[in-house]
């Protein structure tokens, strides 16, 4: 289908203006051994830590998507000072969908559903005819 694998980058207005000088030093940190100690210390005492969060792996199970919108609203708007200095201190990459053209038919199947006897009965992804029957 072909629809879009959509990644997010949250974090400081800081560390955003300077996510490349970031990325280069977790690339360098990701080969330590090019790096002697004094080195990997001083840029890991420079860095972000880069957190990755990823949801909907599996086209039905459409909670963790849409809890990691909701994450991405709450840190887009809070402004106490626990939600900033979280944000200054980590690199987030939020992945809300890994799997959107599945989601999408499960959403589809959904509607499509809605109103009809059928509404709430899970929807198998897969394309073979014994999906979902019971071999027992």
């Amino acid at each position: 289908m072909g629809n879009p694998f959509i990644a997010l980058v949250i974090s400081s207005p800081d560390n955003l203006a300077k996510l490349e000088y970031y990325r280069e030093i977790s690339r360098k940190l990701t080969y330590p051994f090019e790096l002697d100690e004094d080195r990997a210390k001083e840029l890991a005492s420079k860095g972000r830590a880069i957190v990755a969060v990823s949801a909907g792996i599996h086209a039905t199970e459409v909670a963790g998507t849409q809890m990691l919108i909701e994450l991405v609203y709450e840190l887009a708007t809070r402004e106490d000072l626990r939600t900033i200095e979280v944000l200054k201190n980590i690199i987030l990459v939020v992945l809300p969908c890994l799997n959107p053209d599945g989601q999408i038919m499960v959403v589809d199947w959904y509607y499509k559903c809605l109103g009809t006897e059928y509404e709430g009965w899970t929807h198998s992804c897969s394309h073979s005819p014994r999906a979902g029957t019971s071999l027992g």
